[in-house]
């Protein structure tokens, strides 16, 4: 129950601030940008890390990837009820919070 809020927390906070910067293509590719893609006033890194959170996260949960049209993992399925796992995921939440924690708020454009 717990690794499910923190799945769904974490999901929640960063994949919803990665996916305009993040889209992808079928295969891989990046998608055309769009008005919603980083403009000049964002950050660089907020948005490289949202964007390796994107990645990273698409490899633990290659459905919900797939489900958002990131077709690069539709041969993978996790087995996401091994400890190793669990000890996985656990690990790629603390590693984005730790770095999104890091983050100055006050300088972050309104955008970020």
């Amino acid at each position: 129950m717990r690794n499910t809020f923190l799945h769904t927390l974490a999901a929640s906070v960063l994949l919803a601030a990665a996916t305009p910067t993040a889209a992808l293509a079928q295969k891989g590719k990046p998608a055309a940008k769009s008005a919603t893609t980083a403009s000049a006033t964002t950050s660089k890194p907020l948005a490289a890390l949202f964007a390796a959170y994107w990645d990273e996260q698409a490899r633990l949960f290659p459905l919900d990837a797939t489900s958002q049209d990131d077709n690069r993992y539709n041969d993978q399925l996790p087995n996401d009820q091994t400890r190793a796992f669990r000890q996985q995921q656990q690990q790629f939440y603390q590693q984005y919070l730790t770095q999104v924690l890091k983050e100055e708020r006050s300088k972050l454009s309104d955008e970020d």
